[in-house]
């Protein structure tokens, strides 16, 4: 064989396996996509209260001029499409989806659709849905003693379900994992 040809078949080679790879990760999007899109349609109709739970707080969580929520791993690509807001990548690492205090409900982040609430892990590595840190300085639901505003049962279980079935993903785990190690450290100055 001739040089041209030997660089004619590794770039066909290559070529190949570039395609190959691409395939498998359009394989891959279209799949979380679809994990999301489950995620979002099994808490979509579902609120921590039996009521809209704004009316307490004005909807103090969607007010303008907040900082956004963090988008949960691939919802940035989901969403990209979806909405008109910013979207950020921080230097922790996260995307950040941008809020003016309107949204289409049918296209807000899990971050959102979970609110007050988090799937922190636990040593164990399980899934622990507790009240979210970074929620109490906005939300009324951290009063436990106040027995009109206790967050639904249901609630709770269907976000823990939801998350147990998406930190099969390594990709959630560590997203999961990573935010639990950061709310635990600004615990210190709470």
């Amino acid at each position: 064989l001739n040089n041209n040809m030997i660089t004619y078949v590794n770039t066909l080679s290559n070529t190949i396996i570039c395609y190959n790879m691409f395939m498998k990760i359009l394989k891959t999007n279209k799949h979380i996509s679809r994990v999301i899109k489950k995620a979002y349609k099994a808490i979509e109709d579902l609120t921590p209260l039996e009521f809209d739970c704004g009316q307490l707080c004005n909807n103090k969580c969607c007010k303008e001029g907040s900082e956004g929520m963090y988008l949960f791993p691939f919802e940035f690509q989901y969403l990209i499409d979806k909405t008109d807001k910013d979207i950020i990548h921080t230097d922790n690492d996260f995307d950040l989806l941008i809020c003016n205090g309107k949204c289409d409900r049918k296209y807000r982040p899990l971050a959102c659709r979970i609110f007050p609430l988090f799937p922190y892990v636990n040593n164990k590595g399980e899934i622990e849905v507790k009240f979210d840190l970074r929620a109490r300085n906005i939300c009324p639901l951290q009063f436990k003693d106040m027995p009109e505003i206790q967050i639904q049962k249901r609630f709770v279980k269907r976000i823990k379900n939801i998350f147990k079935k998406l930190i099969k993903y390594q990709v959630f785990y560590d997203y999961c994992r990573k935010l639990t190690e950061e709310i635990n450290f600004l615990k210190k100055f709470y």
